[in-house]
């Protein structure tokens, strides 16, 4: 077989693979700009690069459960601000206050709770949450919005103030898992509506500093399903098993 034999079985064999892998059309040109265009166009969403978080898309890109402002990993970003979250039914009036008043204890169980969520892990938590020793305004400080929930929704625009007693939130505080509270989910905080220790006996405000736990004495609570009284609600009594909010910083 000559070369000119040679050079025509590969050309035929060149086309015939052009035109299988649907890159021609048999011709041995390549196929025109619409032919592919199903299979060429991008429906990838607006993301960052695989496996990180970007931050406004409405996307989990980091497949951790949380999106957007609501994802620790958008802490820093534009836009974005403080999360928080609530966990109900943790403890009694003596809900972790160590010797001295010293609360730090009650934010090791934010931090805790926030870590078996793989979206709220990577940064520090501090419970809203005060005593006599430290208002809840003097531990967390001021905090300006915007804050988050873990829906992603804004709590407190950008323009608010999450202890500014004449506003209402935005949105509800939701637990860790996205849900909102039943009425009468009550979280201590020991606090009014600007972050100052209420006034009274502290066994009528505080069970006693956080360091009792019988029906007679009792402590603020907040409802965790009101937009209005969230922080500073309803006395309870130390017997009960409330919840706390949880702040990253």
């Amino acid at each position: 077989m000559n070369r000119a034999h040679w050079v025509g079985i590969l050309s035929v064999v060149w086309v015939v693979t052009l035109a299988a892998s649907g890159c021609g059309d048999g011709s041995g040109e390549p196929a025109p700009q619409d032919a592919g265009q199903d299979m060429a166009q991008d429906t990838t969403p607006d993301m960052g690069p695989q496996g990180e978080q970007a931050c406004s898309n409405g996307v989990d890109d980091d497949e951790d459960g949380l999106v957007d402002c609501a994802d620790m990993d958008c802490r820093q970003a534009d836009g974005c601000g403080p999360i928080i979250f609530g966990v109900d039914e943790l403890s009694q009036g003596t809900i972790g206050t160590t010797p001295g008043g010293s609360l730090h204890s009650v934010d090791a169980l934010c931090n805790s709770k926030a870590n078996e969520i793989p979206g709220l892990r990577g940064g520090g938590w501090v419970a809203v949450f005060g005593n006599e020793v430290e208002t809840t305004k003097e531990r967390v400080g001021e905090v300006e919005g915007p804050v988050y929930n873990t829906a992603n929704e804004v709590v407190v625009g950008a323009d608010g103030n999450l202890f500014d007693p004449e506003a209402s939130l935005e949105a509800t505080i939701l637990d860790r898992d996205q849900q909102a509270f039943s009425s009468g989910t009550y979280m201590w905080t020991g606090s009014n509506a600007d972050g100052t220790l209420p006034q009274g006996d502290a066994a009528d405000t505080t069970c006693s500093g956080w360091t009792v736990s019988d029906s007679g004495s009792e402590g603020v609570a907040g409802d965790a399903s009101s937009v209005d009284n969230w922080l500073a609600g309803p006395s309870r009594a130390c017997n009960e098993m409330l919840g706390l909010y949880c702040l990253s910083r």
